[in-house]
């Protein structure tokens, strides 16, 4: 039997768990950059209408903005896929393709948990000596820590995920790496790709990336404090200058004469307690009031009155 969730998704348990347990979280580098950006944004404008889950496929359903509406087939092999789509443009079959995998993911993190049957526990020999109905928790599948290395960049907050294991750090993104997880770190996994797109990160085949500027004082301040209650967090005193927000810069004007006394404009710029020289103005120029990281200074932009 079926269950239905949001009247948009179907599945059988066991076609859930056969999902969760050959899931290859590395499925993002089978697609193009452009392929990820467009699926990402069906995913996130709610344009997937239906998605079926079954032992040996998935299905989904979408309606574009154009009215069109295209379907997809993903057929699981194991970790491996393969793609068939309703469109002549392969592209679109692609993009669907992604938004399809991003709502599987999104179930696997919700329905995993809750549906998983408890491990039955062997028959019980009359002669052996009676044991706690609840196993102790020393027993319990246990799950390597999963450390987020966070590194803050000119145009970016990015991370990159590891294993710890008792030989040293592990990419836990590489190929192959997913086949060798127990349940108990793919549930991580899977934590992981859910809270990461929530808070705007996408996977480039190497690291997670959010370049959305405007996000990431939120980010340090309310969603990572959750991140660690399941993840090891690393990353440099910088990040915590997100903390503090968006710093308006205003820009200072002075004109001096050179030794053949001509006027010449030098321009500085300053935020609270610090300045900033001419190049690193230069940076903030013509950003249409976005945004920019400024080293040892935070998260910077010029002032309205300054931005022209």
């Amino acid at each position: 039997m079926a269950f239905l969730r949001s009247a948009q998704r179907a599945y059988e348990r066991s076609a859930l768990e056969a999902r969760f347990e050959n899931f290859d979280f590395n499925w993002e580098s089978k697609f193009s950059l452009a392929q990820i950006s467009r699926g990402r944004l069906y995913y996130t404008s709610g344009f997937v209408k239906t998605l079926e889950v079954h032992e040996n496929y998935a299905s989904a359903s979408l309606k574009i903005d154009d009215e069109t509406e295209p379907y997809c087939v993903i057929d699981f092999d194991g970790g491996a896929f393969t793609l068939r789509g309703s469109s002549r443009d392969e592209d679109l079959n692609a993009a669907c393709a992604v938004a399809c995998m991003y709502e599987l993911e999104e179930l696997l993190a919700a329905e995993i948990p809750a549906i998983r049957p408890d491990k039955k526990e062997p028959e019980k020999d009359d002669k052996a000596p009676p044991q706690s109905e609840a196993l102790p928790a020393a027993l319990k599948e246990s799950a390597m820590p999963l450390v987020l290395q966070f590194k803050l960049k000119r145009e970016a907050l990015t991370f990159t995920a590891f294993w710890k294991t008792p030989k040293g750090l592990t990419a836990a993104f590489n190929k192959g790496t997913s086949a060798t997880l127990n349940s108990a770190e793919r549930e991580k996994i899977v934590r992981l790709a859910r809270l990461a797109r929530k808070s705007h990160f996408s996977y480039n085949g190497k690291s997670h990336v959010c370049e959305d500027s405007s996000s990431f004082a939120g980010f340090v301040n309310v969603a990572l404090p959750q991140w660690r209650r399941y993840f090891e967090i690393q990353h440099s005193d910088d990040l915590e200058m997100l903390m503090h927000g968006v710093k308006d810069v205003d820009v200072d004007l002075q004109l001096e004469l050179d030794e053949d006394f001509n006027l010449r404009p030098s321009f500085s710029g300053s935020s609270g307690s610090f300045k900033l020289d001419y190049d690193e103005l230069k940076l903030l120029q013509g950003r249409d009031c976005r945004c920019r990281i400024i080293q040892n200074k935070g998260l910077l932009r010029l002032s309205n009155s300054d931005d022209k």
